[in-house]
């Protein structure tokens, strides 16, 4: 997908992915509320009791031509992989018990999109004001979590993931009490939060 945000400025177009995420998981739990479902920051689907990834979400800016600039979207959902043909650290709609018609899940992943991202857009991208960050936050499985951040560059950080700030970076509290803020990385889980 294509989204050219007009009036929001571009400084807050990091959260397109994760309202891609918060979008997908509103119509996961809609169509499949029986499987367990989360996020993993910034936007990755966790599915079933073992938090296996079942989707993912790409971003990228881009120039488009006629007008300023926009973001280039794509999302891969795993929906009828069975057991055993993915990696361990993935998994399915299927393979955690969910038949999910794929017409059914783009129809309604789309209107949650459109309309998360009119409400995120109406508030110039501000993610407090639209409700973003506060449906993130109570999606995301990262936050409560210990956690190791792979860095770009190869280091790593290991700490507490306790929030997401204005601009979508992940708050990590190391064990030394530093806390720093994370715009990119990959997350592994080292424990669960405890809900």
């Amino acid at each position: 997908m294509l989204w050219r945000p007009e009036g929001v400025p571009t400084e807050r177009f990091g959260w397109l992915p994760m309202l891609a995420g918060v979008a997908l998981l509103d119509a996961i739990r809609a169509l499949a509320p029986e499987v367990a479902a989360g996020l993993k920051w910034p936007n990755d689907l966790l599915l079933g009791p073992e938090g296996r990834k079942g989707a993912g979400i790409l971003a990228e800016m881009t120039a488009v031509s006629g007008g300023g600039p926009g973001v280039v979207l794509g999302l891969g959902i795993n929906v009828d992989a069975a057991t055993g043909t993915l990696p361990e650290t993935a998994t399915s709609l299927a393979a955690e018990g969910a038949g999910v018609d794929r017409t059914e899940l783009l129809v309604s992943l789309l209107e949650r999109l459109g309309a998360r991202e009119a409400d995120w857009r109406g508030a110039e991208g501000d993610a407090d004001e639209s409700g973003l960050r506060g449906d993130y936050r109570a999606g995301c499985l990262s936050l409560g979590s210990q956690v190791r951040v792979e860095m770009p560059g190869g280091s790593s950080i290991v700490g507490m993931a306790e929030d997401v700030d204005q601009s979508g970076r992940l708050l990590v509290l190391e064990p030394d009490g530093n806390r720093r803020a994370v715009a990119a990385g990959d997350i592994v889980h080292l424990r669960p939060a405890q809900h």
